[in-house]
């Protein structure tokens, strides 16, 4: 597991976000790991942008769009998935959509294996049941694309840095993601376990 957070250490010159940078160098720090010198020109503030497509069947987004009935009738969105506990209370057919999984999944420290395999087992079922699924935190730059990327190491047999370089690409350059090195620790300990 060190190579490869000492990997993931070395490629956050390509993170197009500044949102969080003082509480990611703390959890390198934390974590023992080298923090890469940056440049100005290596920070980018990234551009607002409604809704990304990860694969045909999943969406990551901030939560906002997932009040939106619009938009998730337009982009044909029929499960949510939603880790920053903003739907709690709410009921799917208000929304339009068939299922609705709403936790407070933490973000970065306090993620645990258990969480990533309980999580990435509930979209692969919605993503099986109910097609095309919409997944979503605050602002949809790490909770929820850490997520999808485990969920593609999982259940589509991708290796993990290729799932999540797939998802920061799909990500970018509107929108940053931000991987915790806590959270990436929960998903490579979760995958051993599997």
């Amino acid at each position: 597991m060190g190579s490869f957070m000492h990997r993931i250490s070395q490629t956050i010159r390509q993170q197009d976000s500044t949102f969080k940078l003082r509480e990611l160098q703390a959890q390198f720090a934390k974590a023992k790991l080298p923090f890469p010198e940056l440049e100005p020109e290596d920070i980018r503030i990234p551009k607002r942008k409604q809704g990304f497509e990860i694969t045909n069947d999943i969406y990551i987004s901030h939560y906002i769009l997932s009040f939106q009935r619009e938009f998730l009738q337009k982009h044909e969105i029929k499960a949510l998935i939603c880790l920053s506990g903003h739907h709690n209370n709410s009921k799917a057919e208000d929304l339009g959509v068939r299922a609705i999984f709403s936790v407070n999944m933490p973000d970065g420290e306090g993620t645990t294996p258990e969480m990533i395999r309980s999580y990435t087992q509930k979209l692969n079922d919605f993503v099986t049941q109910y097609g095309r699924t919409l997944v979503f935190c605050q602002a949809g730059q790490s909770r929820s694309p850490s997520l999808v990327a485990a969920y593609l190491a999982r259940y589509r047999n991708m290796g993990l840095e290729s799932a999540l370089e797939l998802v920061r690409e799909a990500r970018a350059p509107e929108r940053g993601v931000i991987y915790w090195p806590a959270t990436l620790t929960a998903i490579g300990e979760a995958l051993e376990e599997v």
